[in-house]
């Protein structure tokens, strides 16, 4: 997940619940920034200084970068990599209105000279619009955002009462909203601005009986993702079958580069790959793996799929947030490499996209 951003909505004076002074445009935040900087210092140790898996020295071959063409995932690629790379990462080679001032802003939030160090290299960033990183669905993939919005209305007829007894009544009272304006649909434009002054520690608006209220919304905006967004059984595997598809070939192949099977420059050279996702994307992935999240998404989560070698055998683990992810027949989220294989080729989708 990219990280934290600023309100998405609150542009629109309807949507703006708190009155706050903050940009709301979208964009990544300094809370955001800060977050994806320590996720790459976190990866640095690990990869490099630890396991020195990977160059001291930012090396464009071994590290592929893959991002949703929008301001929060590509600043949060280059605030991953300054954590990684601090001293040899120059700029995004990347063709983006102002985003040399985009990056400056970045090296500001964290304490780093506006201009990279001598013989500091550009880091190359993929911004392939496929139907998994789309910036604006209802242009890129109608077909898929009509389905979304489906969902969404399906999901607002069989949303629990307590929603609508507890938790829309209350949210229109305190936002000075009417009560025919928060139902499930809109309630998440609503509560964008709120749970970002929250966690930005501006002020917001307060309810009577606040710890069961954001626990409502805490549940909500879980519904609102798994049982919204990529509700049913097809979507998800959708929008996540280009991201399994390229864990399902590159575990293989570059197990097969390993055993001297196979002869690719690319392959042999590389060895991270890193994608920034939105949060449908995201959900998408957990969900057609089958493992959604008991909440909604949060800025810089990270999932991991390693392949790694031991007793001459391959084999996968995988985790989130550091915490291993247990499913099918993994043992403390580690598999055997073919069981792997045999496990998330099925979650990908076979059937007529159009009709989806």
């Amino acid at each position: 997940m990219h990280g934290s951003t600023y309100s998405q909505y609150a542009s629109n004076p309807e949507y703006d619940v708190t009155g706050n002074s903050y940009p709301k445009t979208g964009d990544l935040s300094p809370e955001g920034i800060k977050e994806m900087y320590k996720l790459g210092q976190e990866f640095r140790k690990d990869y490099i200084e630890d396991q020195h898996f990977l160059s001291s020295k930012f090396d464009p071959n071994s590290i592929f970068l893959e991002s949703i063409k929008d301001q929060p995932g590509l600043m949060s690629a280059y605030a991953f990599m300054l954590g990684v790379y601090p001293d040899s990462t120059s700029y995004l080679n990347l063709r983006m209105d102002n985003a040399q001032e985009h990056q400056k802003l970045v090296r500001k939030t964290l304490g780093l000279s506006e201009n990279p160090a001598r013989g500091s290299k550009k880091v190359p960033v993929s911004t392939d619009e496929g139907f998994l990183y789309w910036s604006n669905p209802a242009r890129m993939c109608p077909a898929i955002h009509k389905k979304v919005q489906s969902m969404i209305s399906s999901a607002s007829e069989s949303v629990k009462d307590e929603y609508k007894k507890n938790l829309f009544p209350h949210l229109a009272t305190s936002f000075g909203k009417s009560k025919s304006s928060i139902n499930f649909k809109t309630a998440h434009k609503y509560l964008d601005d709120y749970l970002v002054a929250k966690r930005t520690g501006n002020k917001y608006p307060k309810f009577p009986n606040q710890k069961s209220i954001d626990k409502l919304i805490e549940e909500y905006e879980k519904d609102y993702f798994y049982e919204g967004m990529v509700g049913g059984n097809e979507l998800s595997r959708v929008i996540a079958t280009p991201l399994i598809n390229y864990a399902l070939v590159n575990t293989f192949t570059k197990s097969q580069d390993t055993k001297g099977n196979l002869r690719d420059a690319k392959i042999h050279s590389l060895k991270h790959s890193h994608f920034l996702l939105n949060e449908i994307g995201f959900v998408a992935f957990l969900k057609a793996l089958g493992h959604p999240q008991s909440t909604a998404p949060k800025g810089s989560q990270n999932l991991r799929i390693e392949l790694f070698e031991a007793s001459k055998k391959h084999f996968v683990s995988i985790s989130l947030d550091g915490k291993p992810l247990n499913f099918a027949d993994s043992n403390h989220g580690i598999f055997e490499l073919d069981s792997f294989l045999k496990t998330i080729y099925p979650a990908m989708y076979f059937g007529d996209v159009d009709e989806v």
